[in-house]
């Protein structure tokens, strides 16, 4: 009697065992049929769901920030006060830094693949952008990607420095964003 694979679950198996792969390895080393090994898969059934490593990246990538964002989405709760949820956004990126970090890096390691990557990036960054203005209630976009940048930022100073995360000026900086945000608002 032949084996019954359930083909998502198994697809979403993959998706995530291969985050932590191309993570520490990188985009441009791995290469499908180490990933399959790596995975314990074969190369045959890699291919069955993804038609180049290109594709298996880009769909782990697009799963992994979606995953990211449903944990910031869990995290911050429904209220009005946005002092709550700056806090809520902190300990979020102070949780998952290292999973962040990584993203970061892997997303950079793969935009030298060629400008179809950028693509991919800005899927992303529009996700996490939109996700933000939801749970932080910012409506001007322009204050958003600064939002986005600054959390990219921060991050991006702790992965580039090895240095501690300081959260004391970044959260200034939040309450700036958010609260000039507000202010707009009112204002229109």
């Amino acid at each position: 009697m032949p084996k019954i694979v359930d083909r998502d679950k198994q697809k979403a198996e993959i998706l995530s065992a291969s985050f932590p792969l191309f993570a520490s390895m990188g985009f441009g080393v791995v290469g499908m049929r180490q990933c399959a090994r790596e995975l314990g898969v074969s190369t045959g059934t890699l291919y069955h769901y993804f038609a180049s490593k290109e594709v298996l990246f880009e769909q782990m990538y697009l799963q992994k920030s979606r995953q990211m964002v449903q944990l910031l989405v869990d995290r911050i709760p429904n209220c009005e006060d946005p002092e709550v949820r700056i806090d809520a956004l902190l300990g979020f990126v102070q949780e998952n830094l290292s999973d962040l970090q990584r993203m970061l890096v892997m997303a950079f390691d793969f935009r030298r693949n060629g400008p179809e990557a950028s693509e991919l990036l800005n899927q992303s960054f529009l996700f996490f952008r939109g996700s933000l203005q939801t749970m932080l209630g910012i409506r001007d976009v322009e204050e958003a990607d600064r939002l986005l940048v600054l959390v990219f930022g921060v991050i991006s100073r702790e992965t580039l420095l090895s240095a501690p995360l300081d959260l004391s000026g970044f959260r200034g900086e939040l309450q700036r964003l958010v609260r000039s945000d507000f202010a707009n608002d009112v204002v229109n």
